[in-house]
């Protein structure tokens, strides 16, 4: 459900952007529009090529992948993955949007996460003392493990 909360924030005018880590793809099946996503670990919902980058049909690699078959780009004939990012690689350019979002953020909903993975664990440091942090989720994560908060943050 929380998925849709997200998007009732955007159809308000209230959401700037969505920053997440999750590959699943369940904002934009929500109806959260590209230009206010930002998936930063990538998603399974396409695939392209590893070394040219030519995009691949996410259902075809799909299909070739569950049938223990490693698709391969018409183009270069190199290995086509599914368009997430594996650890030590790049995040994508759109990422780095951060840097203009969060001094213009008036509050910043933190959830679903466990604030342990870089460089997402530190985001929610970046936004002005006096914007307040809300935090959804199950358990107390970063900064929100230690007490006393910032005055104005909510958990």
């Amino acid at each position: 459900y929380i998925h849709y909360f997200i998007r009732m924030l955007h159809h308000k005018g209230l959401l700037l952007r969505v920053y997440t880590q999750n590959i699943d793809g369940l904002e934009k099946l929500c109806g959260i529009p590209d230009e206010k996503l930002v998936e930063a670990h990538g998603s399974f919902a396409t695939a392209s090529c590893h070394l040219c980058h030519t995009p691949y049909p996410s259902e075809e690699a799909k299909c070739a992948i569950m049938s223990d078959n490693v698709p391969t780009c018409s183009f270069c004939a190199a290995t086509v993955k599914p368009d997430v990012v594996f650890f030590g690689e790049d995040l994508p350019q759109k990422y780095f949007l951060h840097t203009k979002d969060f001094p213009k953020a008036d509050l910043l909903i933190i959830m679903g996460t466990s604030l342990k993975i870089e460089p997402f664990a530190s985001l929610v440091n970046t936004v002005g003392s006096s914007v307040p942090r809300l935090l959804l989720n199950r358990h107390a994560v970063g900064p929100f493990e230690r007490v006393p908060l910032r005055r104005r943050d909510h958990m």
